[in-house]
């Protein structure tokens, strides 16, 4: 842009700056400063919230390893319970002889089978299930 009284060449942004005018570039650095202090705002408000999260996970995870070991040492001191009392000696059990079969009773057994013949019928396709049906 050029002066209108001399002609030379003047900064816009310069004149406007000292007139307390905003120019376009002046408004989009602005608009970029206030972004910029809105997105760190952000981000330290989504910190806060992690760190706080993994507060609630740590007491979380303590809690249930806590449960865990209170558990077992409920079944250790259930499982030890006091020693057993010395009555004498142990017993020994001793495994029973196995009987001997038993002999078979005549009554029981099937009658004895008796060898036939084979009957031939001479036709040697008629033999067998497949006979009957020609």
């Amino acid at each position: 842009m050029f002066c209108s009284n001399c002609g030379t060449p003047v900064d816009v942004a310069a004149a406007a700056a000292a007139e307390g005018e905003m120019t376009d570039a002046m408004a989009q650095v602005e608009i970029t400063r206030i972004n910029r202090a809105a997105d760190v705002k952000i981000a330290q408000i989504n910190a806060g919230t992690v760190r706080e999260l993994a507060d609630v996970d740590q007491a979380a995870e303590l809690a249930r390893a806590e449960g865990e070991v209170d558990g077992m040492e409920n079944v250790l001191d259930t499982m030890a319970g006091d020693p057993p009392a010395e009555n004498g000696p142990p017993i020994v059990v001793e495994q029973p002889a196995e009987p001997a079969e038993p002999e078979p009773v005549a009554d029981m057994l099937p009658p004895p089978v008796e060898p036939t013949e084979p009957t031939d019928t001479g036709d040697a396709k008629a033999s067998g299930f497949w006979g009957a049906y020609s």
